[in-house]
């Protein structure tokens, strides 16, 4: 189909100021119930075909690689002490569970012990508990002492759970005892750094800090700054490509996640974050790349010269069936802009 509209692109923003306006400018602005082409009018219209497409525009900007914030964590230790051993350096992939480096702590080894008391007393309540119940069936107990024998079994389990929650909270094993605390990555990823108060023969205490930072980098954030003029039409789930200076030729595929609700009051532009596979780890944290965003396709494109704006709607002047050089109003709804 090559439907032909009729494009206003009269040099009519000067001419509309002069005390005569021409018939084609109040067009413009009522819009007419139809436009003929003469020879009078022509040197201000044009007239053109409409285009159909089947892909979309793009839009280039600029990026920087950084961590996945949901996929990086911030290593501190729950206890204090004296760190003995370092296990993992900046670099290292760990696995979830594995020790990052060995604190000898006074603290743990209290909650350590307590544990194990608390172990050994339920242990005995158990066998207190069931030797009453015993007795009592073979008419040797009142049922006095199967109840506080009962309570007493209760108490200590209670102990136990408790002791052994505090064990756990400093990442000890019920199964297995130790005298020192391992400082364990939550997450399997890389160790991206280290600091000076994970060094040997430090002393660190909870809450100081964080002592080991572990990224998955498997996938990664791009963030980029979207202008305002370029916001329409783009949301979270559109693809984009990635290109590095370190990689000519190569483009790593990812999807949109997140456009900021808010402009940047001094660029003018809106906080744009992407999500980009990373299987081979080539890119790197801070790396600085190019981003093409590919917004969604529209089904016809036509020169914005073309657009009549009557309020809040909009027209566009299509040529008659007939083919009489008349050309009647269209209501539109536009999509996004792409250059002209």
């Amino acid at each position: 189909m090559r439907t032909a509209v009729l494009l206003l692109v009269f040099s009519l923003l000067a001419a509309c100021s002069e005390p005569h306006e021409t018939p084609v400018s109040r067009a413009a602005k009522q819009p007419s119930p139809h436009i003929t082409a003469t020879e009078a009018n022509l040197k201000y219209l044009k007239v053109e075909a409409v285009q159909r497409t089947s892909g979309g525009s793009t839009i280039a900007l600029n990026g920087r690689v950084t961590f996945d914030e949901d996929r990086t964590a911030h290593v501190g230790s729950p206890v204090e002490g004296r760190v003995v051993q370092v296990l993992a350096k900046p670099g290292d992939s760990v696995r979830s569970g594995q020790s990052l480096l060995v604190i000898r702590s006074p603290g743990f080894t209290l909650a350590d012990a307590s544990e194990q008391k608390a172990r050994s007393a339920l242990h005995v309540a158990e066998k207190t508990a069931a030797r009453a119940q015993r007795l009592f069936a073979e008419g040797a107990a009142s049922q006095r002492e199967v109840t506080e024998a009962e309570d007493a079994l209760a108490q200590a389990r209670a102990e136990y759970e408790r002791a052994a929650a505090d064990l756990a909270s400093l990442g000890g094993h019920r199964e297995k005892s130790s005298p020192e605390f391992h400082l364990r990555a939550p997450i399997s990823g890389v160790v991206v750094s280290r600091t000076p108060a994970a060094a040997l023969g430090a002393e660190v205490q909870p809450g100081s800090g964080t002592l080991f930072i572990v990224a998955d980098l498997s996938k990664v954030w791009i963030l980029a700054d979207l202008p305002e003029r370029e916001m329409q039409g783009v949301r979270p789930g559109l693809s984009v490509e990635v290109e590095a200076q370190a990689y000519p030729g190569v483009r790593f595929a990812g999807a949109v996640e997140y456009v900021s609700e808010l402009l940047d009051q001094s660029t003018r532009a809106a906080k744009l974050r992407c999500v980009v596979p990373n299987s081979k780890l080539r890119l790197k944290p801070e790396m600085f790349v190019d981003v093409t965003l590919h917004r969604p396709s529209a089904d016809l494109l036509i020169p914005t010269s073309a657009v009549v704006t009557k309020g809040e709607k909009f027209f566009v002047y299509v040529e008659d069936d007939n083919k009489q050089r008349t050309y009647t109003p269209r209501e539109v709804t536009l999509g996004p802009e792409i250059g002209s």
